[in-house]
């Protein structure tokens, strides 16, 4: 089963990469829940600085529209989890 996954972040994506938060969260998140769910087809995105800054918050809203309808199109590639 296709699954998309908008997460949000309150820091910047420079902290995440920096203390490896983003890889920690992705590793829980496609392998600890969806994988052992059997999912595997998995698009996930992270959206960072949700709590300070409206601006990226407007950007990020964008962006998820855009992820939603690209998700839903006939044409998507099947994408296969990182650490599945």
């Amino acid at each position: 089963r296709p699954t998309i996954l908008l997460a949000t972040a309150g820091s910047r994506e420079s902290t995440y990469r920096k203390y490896r938060y983003d890889e920690a969260m992705r590793i829980q998140i496609e392998t600890g829940i969806l994988g052992y769910g059997g999912i595997s087809d998995i698009d996930a995105h992270f959206f960072y600085e949700v709590d300070t800054d409206a601006e990226a918050r407007k950007r990020h809203l964008e962006l998820a529209r855009q992820l939603g309808q690209d998700f839903l199109s006939s044409n998507r590639p099947t994408r296969q989890a990182e650490y599945s």
